[in-house]
C-alpha cells in the first residue's frame, strides 16, 4: 500500500509479508515502512532501474542462513544497486554522500561477515516480487537506516592527520 501525506511531500509506502515468504515468521512482518520524500521520487524516476535487476529474484528465492554462500548473492545484489545511476544520484538519508556510499560500506560488512541475512529481508522481498523502483528504493532506505553504514575516511585520503583523527580512524567498525 502506498500513500502521500497531506502535503504530498512523502510517499509513505507498506507492505505485509506472507507465511509462505522467503523469511517465514508466526506473525505478520511489516517488511516496508519508509517514506520517500518527493525529490528522492524524482530521482528514482528520472534514472530507473529498468531491468537491471531482472537476474536476481531466482538467485534470491533460496537463500538459506545456514549456507554463508548467500552472502556473495546479496553482495552481487548490492553491487548492482551500487552501480545504478539511481544510487549515485540520490543523496543518503543523513544528507552525508550518497546511497552507493551506504550500500557499499553495507557490501563491505557482508564480506566481512558481520550481518546476517534476515537483516536484508527488506530489499530481497522487494527484488523478489519485481517490485516497482520506488518500493525497491524503500526497501533500500529501509535497510540503510536500520544498518547506519559508517563511511570512514581512510589515511591515504588525508594529508595531514592528527593524533585524534588517527584514533577516530582506528577505531572505524569497518576495519573489524
Amino acid at each position: 500500500m502506498a500513500c502521500f501525506d497531506e502535503n504530498f511531500e512523502k510517499l509513505y509506502i507498506f507492505g505485509y509479508r506472507s507465511a509462505n515468504s522467503l523469511f517465514n515468521f508466526s506473525r505478520g512482518f511489516p517488511f516496508l515502512n519508509h517514506s520517500l520524500l518527493r525529490e528522492q521520487i524524482r530521482v528514482i524516476e528520472k534514472y530507473p532501474l529498468k531491468d537491471l535487476l531482472n537476474r536476481f529474484p531466482a538467485k534470491l528465492c533460496d537463500l538459506e542462513s545456514s549456507n554463508d554462500s548467500w552472502r556473495s548473492d546479496i553482495a552481487s545484489l548490492l553491487f548492482a544497486i551500487i552501480d545504478s545511476a539511481t544510487a549515485l544520484n540520490l543523496p543518503a538519508p543523513n544528507g552525508d554522500g550518497n546511497v552507493a556510499d551506504k550500500l557499499f560500506a553495507i557490501r563491505q560488512k557482508i564480506r566481512l561477515g558481520a550481518l546476517q541475512l534476515i537483516q536484508f529481508q527488506p530489499p530481497v522481498d522487494a527484488v523478489v516480487a519485481s517490485s516497482p523502483d520506488r518500493n525497491i528504493w524503500a526497501a533500500v532506505f529501509s535497510l540503510i537506516a536500520d544498518l547506519k553504514p559508517h563511511h570512514c575516511a581512510t589515511p591515504w585520503f588525508k594529508m595531514a592527520l592528527t593524533e585524534q583523527q588517527i584514533k577516530i580512524i582506528s577505531e572505524c567498525p569497518l576495519k573489524k
